[in-house]
């Protein structure tokens, strides 16, 4: 599709949140985890999706579409490995690595059709950097 899948939006309602979601789920055709979505601030993605309304509050991402996709990526890679913790000592779920990164890049082209679209400049700093590495002629803010 040319204009990707998904409408890239600063703010969504609950129910944008939840349609977002169901596209993904849909496309990828994974068992859905739960999900919530509240007022909060709270926002992750695993095993489990919690995305808080009011994330944009404190977070430096700039986007909600973004921070949805970024954290469905989270539960795509889970529910892919499943639950496999990549680290050494295996004790702690590894979050921001390069599986994770090829991972969002794969739904971030499903959904805007332009990885490049996406918030990488307000990315965590490992995943900004493996993207300033890969596509090093787009200079994004450190």
């Amino acid at each position: 599709m040319k204009n990707g899948n998904i409408k890239r939006k600063k703010v969504l309602n609950k129910i944008e949140v939840i349609e977002t979601l169901n596209i993904l789920f849909k496309k990828y055709e994974f068992a859905k985890v739960p999900f919530c979505v509240n007022d909060g601030l709270r926002t992750y993605g695993g095993k489990k999706i919690q995305i808080g309304l009011k994330v944009l509050d404190y977070t430096v991402m700039t986007n909600m579409t973004d921070v949805v996709i970024h954290e469905f990526a989270h539960s795509f890679d889970y529910c892919k490995n499943n639950g496999y913790r990549r680290n050494k000592q295996n004790t702690k779920w590894v979050f921001h690595d390069k599986i994770f990164y090829d991972y969002l890049k794969e739904i971030l082209l499903f959904a805007y059709d332009d990885i490049h679209s996406y918030d990488w400049g307000n990315e965590y700093y490992g995943i900004k950097k493996m993207y300033q590495k890969e596509f090093c002629q787009i200079t994004i803010n450190s």
